[in-house]
Formats: C-alpha cells, structure tokens, sequence
C-alpha cells in the first residue's frame, strides 16, 4: 500500500476557571451604624467553592493525526486518538469510515489492549441471532435447530486474545437467496501485532489475517454499507488505511 507519513506531537491543554464570591455591605446615607450592632453574616461567605463532578473528556482528534488518516483514505473520523508512534494510534472509542463499496482495507492491532476492534466491508447491517429449524422432509420431526451470530458487516471482528472472521451466510428458505455477514468460529491471537486484511470487489470477498487466507467467497452480496474500522474500548492500531471506490 506504501502509506507513510511523518506526524508531528502536539499537546493537548485543558484550561481550567476559578471562581471566587465577594462580599460587600453598604450603609444608606445619612443613617448611623451602631456601634455594638451585630454584623449580618452570610453562612455561606468565605467558603471554599466546592468542586463539580469530573466532567469526561470530549473525543480528540488532532488535527494533524485527522489530516494523515484522510490521507489514508478516511472521510469520517471519531474518538479519541493519541500518537504513540510513527502511523501508531492509541484509540478510545473511535470510528473510522468511507462511503466506499468496493475496494481493500487493512490494519495493524496490536495485542494487550482491552477493547474490541471490527474491521468491516458493507458495514450497515443488524446485528442479530438467527435461529433455522432443520426438520425431516417426510415426517415433519424437528432434526435440529442452527444458531448463528449474525453481525453489521463483513470482515473480522477482533478481541483482545482472538478474532472471529465474518463471512457470508446463506439465509435458508429466501427467495431470491440472500446472505448476511455472520461470525464463524474465532481465530487465537498470539502474536505482538497481528495484521487485518479485507478485499471486496463486487461480490468476491477475501479476509486474511498475518498474510493468511482465511476466506475466500463469491455471492451476491448487499451493496450498501462503508467500509469501517471501529473501536471499542481501547486498543492500539498501525496504518489503517483504505483504497476502492
């Protein structure tokens, strides 16, 4: 893909106000202030002002991390995001997204964070169980019942320690015959940094993980839905980028 760039550290700074209470007294003209009059006090004057709670900070895009990841492809940016390293993010909660229906995508996770990463084509779809009763055709006895996770796209989505390719499934009984985007059985993750790959051109779909193929498919596909990678919690990724069309 040969995406590289040389990002510069800028520091976030919060400012912070204080606010103090005045007290003033004023004596009408004219009128005489007893000398042994007790002065009114206000229970409440002098007291230390209390702090609030702690407000959460607002998601962070530096302007200079938003500039190289539309530089990568990406027209949507969300979350909170600091540069630990050349093309490495550490990220909170984030989003990236393009309108894109056909093309390629990668991305690098690094192991030992703690949320979760989708690496997504086709994107908009709802996430579900689905439940199919396989029965005999001549008596009617129910033989088994299928549960499968069905998710928002295709891709993978990938936890802390493994990851769960999510490939096309055929939908039993529609007509025309449909597929929707359902998990299969997670892959372990061992190694430091494990690399994403995603390549969608029409229909023909391929996943690989590390340089490994670990799917390859040609079915009528939705058409609708961007290409996404979103995080969960936080984890830290290298050079997501995007191409396609």
């Amino acid at each position: 893909m040969g995406w590289q760039t040389t990002l510069r550290s800028r520091p976030f700074m919060v400012a912070a106000s204080f606010f103090a209470a005045l007290l003033s007294c004023a004596c009408a003209a004219g009128e005489a202030v007893p000398d042994k009059a007790a002065p009114k006090t206000n229970p409440g004057a002098g007291a230390a002002a209390q702090p609030g709670p702690a407000k959460k900070d607002a998601p962070v895009v530096p302007q200079d991390v938003e500039k190289d990841l539309k530089a990568a492809g990406w027209t949507t940016i969300t979350g909170t995001w600091t540069k630990k390293g050349k093309n490495i993010y550490e990220v909170t909660d984030g989003k990236l997204e393009t309108p894109k229906t056909n093309g390629v995508m990668q991305v690098i996770v690094f192991a030992g964070g703690t949320g979760s990463v989708k690496v997504m084509v086709r994107n908009s779809q709802k996430k579900e169980k689905f439940s199919h009763r396989v029965t005999d055709p001549n008596t009617g006895n129910l033989l088994r019942t299928i549960t499968k996770d069905l998710t928002t796209g295709f891709g993978f989505e990938v936890e802390p320690a493994a990851a769960k390719p999510c490939t096309p499934y055929a939908i039993p009984n529609s007509k025309p015959q449909s597929y929707r985007a359902a998990m299969e059985k997670e892959v372990p993750l061992s190694g430091a940094r494990n690399k994403f790959f995603v390549s969608l051109n029409e229909n023909k779909l391929e996943l690989y993980l590390n340089d490994a193929r670990k799917h390859n498919s040609n079915y009528k596909l939705t058409d609708e839905g961007p290409f996404t990678i979103e995080i969960s919690g936080t984890a830290t990724i290298e050079s997501p980028q995007v191409m396609g069309k």
